[in-house]
């Protein structure tokens, strides 16, 4: 056989009867020419794998041999075709007698030999769908040969006493029966503190059996040494050396995590471009947390997670981008979830959803909804804020929501309140209701002025009233906003004829005497006494007072005062009680339990 290098432009003869070119995975990870050939001698019968070429490390080239045992019986047999199985990497050799022989590429190892066809055998060629080869042989049979993937691995590792080349059998071609295998060589290594070695034991087992958050955490558990890197992140720089690998979901985040403690964020982007990384909502969760938002929106879009699209651009505020999204995707957001979750992550964005989705129709959010939704979360400035944006327009048929705007803020935020109330921009809201929670805020002023507005009429002794009660420590709207309820009751009882002289005001007569005859009957000297009341009677207003002088006889009569001027018998006990009235006449009403007859006055 001869063997020519185009590079070289040179040619070198082969004894050999069958070879075939493949690639083999050195340990740097680097992939190698080479060259399987079979070769039977009258002294030897070997199988040679030589690497083509030099190694750019400057390392010594590949170069592997084995024999190829024939049974006496077979002595006459010899290699008639030779194939490389890439996805397990092994060397099929066939013989002329139906001999089958089976070598790992890589280390030159026998896996298998036993005879396969009683007739000879003339051609075999590879099958790429199965790893394994055809044959075909003189009597016209077509034979498929290829490796039982349940059995090989138990079988080299037990049979062949060969755990290396079991591992390395499950990882090239992902068979099963590996796991308890690469989970013992794990725990040694990690036990003997070579976290390196360890680190690669995990990224290259079978079918990626320990690459789970368990061991994740084991790494994670391992305090890093001093002036050297992490243990997690030696078992992460392994996992991205893998040749062709990418890192999982649960991997990208965890390993984003760390990058972005670490402020590095520029190396995960290199990892993204790169493919290395497997884009999922968790990684977009890790960019979002360290506030790079635009990077969060974009691993969302490339994983396809809708719903953390529309929450993206809810929370960047391009609600004209949301609404397109939506258009072109199909996703229907649900807006009630989604102003919940901006609540607790972004209240400003949440309110400027709040604004912008009660406008949109066929949102399926009503303006009540949206802040009884701020309110459940006791997020008064934003539903503030939302309402008076959702209100501006002054409907009559928003007057609840104007009312429970203004409750809200009277309770929590009188001062809120009263700048709302000064702005004018709410005039349909419940008067009395506004009313009365404003006097218990301690807004005086702006009561009147809404009462005003809801009873048409001026207040402006009230108002006097109201400055100078503003002083004291109770309302004084107690007598003004509610007159109905108040009725004043004052009496005295003097006890001795001296201070019955000093301090009485009786009541006059029903009938009101001529000044003649009053004159004349009016006694005179020291010991004529009058009674009076302790207290003043309380000044009218300005409604009693008008009736009062309308119910006089006389418009010349002297002004009733807290003292009567009128002089009475000396009693000997009297009691004089006013009853001051609102709808009525103010009278006043002086009994005496002992007192004389009036005397008559003379004709």
């Amino acid at each position: 056989m001869q063997l020519f290098s185009a590079e070289q432009r040179r040619s070198q003869a082969l004894e050999a009867h069958a070879a075939a070119f493949s690639t083999v995975q050195l340990a740097d990870g680097t992939s190698v020419p080479v060259i399987a050939f079979a070769q039977k001698t009258a002294t030897s019968s070997k199988l040679h794998v030589v690497q083509l070429g030099a190694n750019a490390s400057g390392a010594p080239p590949l170069k592997k041999s084995a024999e190829l045992f024939f049974p006496p019986e077979f002595a006459d047999d010899f290699p008639v075709s030779l194939h490389v199985s890439e996805r397990f990497g092994l060397v099929y050799v066939v013989t002329k007698m139906g001999l089958l022989f089976v070598y790992d590429l890589a280390t030159g190892a026998a896996v298998y030999r036993n005879r396969v066809s009683a007739d000879p055998v003339f051609l075999a060629v590879p099958c790429s769908s199965t790893g394994g080869i055809y044959l075909v042989n003189r009597r016209g049979q077509v034979l498929h040969a290829t490796l039982n993937e349940a059995a090989v691995v138990p079988f080299v590792a037990n049979q062949l006493h060969n755990v290396e080349l079991a591992l390395a059998l499950a990882k090239r071609g992902g068979l099963p029966g590996a796991d308890a295998l690469a989970a013992a060589n794990f725990e040694r290594l990690f036990a003997a503190g070579d976290f390196k070695a360890a680190a690669s034991a995990a990224a290259e087992s079978p079918r990626g059996a320990l690459r789970t958050r368990e061991t994740i955490e084991k790494f994670k558990s391992v305090p890093p040494p001093a002036g050297q890197p992490s243990p997690l992140l030696v078992y992460f720089g392994a996992l991205l050396s893998v040749p062709g690998g990418r890192l999982t979901a649960l991997e990208s985040t965890e390993l984003a995590k760390l990058v972005l403690s670490q402020n590095k964020k520029h190396l995960l982007e290199g990892w993204l471009r790169d493919g290395k990384l497997e884009a999922c909502e968790s990684l977009g969760d890790a960019f979002r947390a360290s506030g790079d938002a635009e990077r969060a929106l974009e691993v969302y879009r490339s994983c396809g997670a809708q719903a953390k699209v529309v929450e993206a651009l809810a929370a960047k505020g391009d609600f004209a981008e949301l609404s397109q999204y939506a258009s072109q995707s199909g996703a229907a957001p649900n807006y009630v979830a989604l102003l919940q979750k901006l609540m607790m992550d972004s209240p400003d964005a949440a309110v400027s959803l709040a604004k912008q989705v009660v406008k949109q129709p066929g949102s399926g959010v009503e303006v009540g909804a949206a802040a009884d939704l701020f309110l459940q979360r006791n997020m008064v400035r934003e539903a503030t804020a939302f309402l008076l944006d959702a209100l501006a327009a002054d409907d009559a048929s928003q007057s609840a929501l104007q009312t429970k705007l203004l409750e809200i803020n009277l309770v929590m935020a009188p001062q809120v309140a009263d700048a709302i109330m000064a702005a004018g921009t709410l005039t349909h809201y419940d008067r009395p209701r506004v009313a009365q929670l404003a006097e218990k805020a301690g807004l005086y002023m702006r009561t009147l002025q809404v009462r005003e507005r809801g009873r048409g009429f001026g207040f402006s002794r009230e108002r006097e009233r109201c400055e100078s009660g503003r002083k004291s420590s109770r309302s004084p709207f107690s007598t003004i906003l509610f007159p109905k309820k108040q009725q004043l009751l004052f009496s005295t009882t003097p006890t001795s004829r001296t201070s019955a002289a000093s301090s009485s005001t009786p009541t006059p007569s029903t009938r009101r005497p001529s000044s003649s005859s009053s004159a004349r009957s009016r006694p005179s000297g020291p010991s004529s006494a009058s009674a009076s009341c302790s207290r003043p009677t309380p000044r009218p207003t300005s409604l009693s007072r008008c009736r009062s002088r309308k119910n006089t006889p006389s418009r010349s009569a002297p002004r009733r005062s807290s003292t009567c001027s009128r002089r009475l018998s000396p009693p000997r006990a009297s009691t004089c009680t006013w009853v001051p009235t609102w709808r009525s006449r103010r009278t006043r009403t002086c009994t005496s339990s002992t007192s004389r007859p009036r005397p008559r006055p003379a004709t």
